[in-house]
């Protein structure tokens, strides 16, 4: 063996794939200390609120069933399931629980895009 194939294998853990998981726990740090803000639009009560009715009812609502001025429309209701983890991890953790599961999902989306394109940076050099 070469003596860069003996320092390679001797390393526990690969800066370049372990890059990705430290960008996400960073991020996931981030969000968690300015937790109070992340959810502070006002559109996240009527997600928990339309997570509930959909656990309640057992089934995505095709009309809108919260608004006083167009009650009974039509209504595609496209982000169900983002809705239904909501309203589970409000029934498990409060609103840290809706605070955790936002964060793990802003946490997850960066270093998925980080490793694609290490990938594709170390494809490049290779040709």
């Amino acid at each position: 063996m070469s003596e860069q194939t003996i320092r390679r294998t001797e390393r526990i853990v690969d800066l370049q794939t372990a890059m990705p998981w430290l960008v996400a726990a960073g991020i996931y740090v981030l969000v968690i200390a300015v937790a109070p803000q992340l959810l502070g639009d006002p559109d996240t009560y009527s997600h928990l609120a339309l997570g509930r009715w959909i656990l309640d009812h057992g089934a995505v609502p095709t009309v809108d069933p919260f608004s006083a001025n167009f009650r009974g429309t039509h209504w595609p209701a496209f982000e169900w399931l983002s809705e239904v983890v909501f309203a589970l991890a409000y029934a498990a953790g409060g609103w840290m629980g809706m605070v955790a599961i936002a964060s793990a999902a802003a946490a997850n989306a960066k270093p998925e895009k980080i490793y694609i394109a290490m990938q594709q940076k170390r494809r490049h050099f290779a040709a």
